[in-house]
């Protein structure tokens, strides 16, 4: 009965409807059948924090060098965040 399997599901996988309609969600391992993979939990977002006081202070992205500066840090400051994500001088 095992072996009937997958060829029931092949007409709901050439349809792309039910599980198989789902990207990800279950597609064939070589030949040891079908499963499911979870898709991985997302980072979580950086909790806004205030902006540091510092006596590091950078004109612009070119004088802050080639890393990311991020909210908190030394040296961050608005000017350097353009998109206003607390992640300044993102290149």
């Amino acid at each position: 009965m095992f072996d009937e399997i997958p060829a029931a599901q092949q007409p709901a996988m050439d349809s792309g409807i039910g599980v198989w309609s789902i990207p990800v969600y279950a597609h064939k391992d070589h030949d040891h059948g079908y499963h499911y993979e979870e898709e991985p939990e997302p980072e979580p977002e950086p909790e806004p924090q205030e902006d540091a006081p510092s006596s590091v202070y950078y004109k612009n992205c070119d004088a802050a060098g080639a890393a990311p500066v991020r909210r908190g840090d030394p040296g961050y400051a608005k000017h350097l965040d353009r998109d206003g994500d607390g992640v300044g001088c993102e290149w």
